[in-house]
């Protein structure tokens, strides 16, 4: 694994549709590509996106192409261990959807950053400091 950072479909949606808490991926800083030339994302965050989008009114070739466009490396494994390791982030009043506890699963087990828009992935790492998930919160 070569990227740095997992993308949630939060933070791919907001890219997308060119919202300003995005630029951050698209910025570079002290030499090093932006953000989003270092990300991947899961097929599970990919679902999630289209499902967005189409409910949105966006056909799926025009989904396509803007998938096509950003080249994302897309991740397909989900890896038991990672899921039992973030067991802890199903509880209720975590508030995690099964994509965002797939996403931050799939980030630790490949020690990556978890890219998102919801603030509550914060509050969840700092809860769970012992997991050492690492969030970066598009605002």
């Amino acid at each position: 694994m070569t990227k740095e950072y997992l993308l949630d479909a939060s933070a791919l949606l907001a890219l997308i549709k060119s919202e300003r808490r995005a630029e951050l991926l698209l910025q570079s800083s002290g030499g090093s590509r932006p953000i989003i030339d270092r990300s991947a994302i899961h097929t599970v965050q990919v679902a999630e996106v289209v499902k967005k989008l189409v409910d949105g009114g966006v056909g799926p070739d025009r989904c396509r192409e803007w998938l096509d466009t950003l080249d994302l490396e897309v991740l397909t494994t989900f890896e038991v261990r990672p899921a039992l390791n973030t067991a802890p982030l199903s509880r209720k009043e975590m508030k995690l959807s099964l994509g965002d506890r797939i996403c931050l699963s799939v980030a630790l087990a490949n020690d990556m950053i978890a890219v998102t828009t919801d603030r509550q992935w914060k509050v969840v790492a700092g809860r769970y400091s012992e997991l050492e998930l690492k969030v970066l919160l598009l605002k």
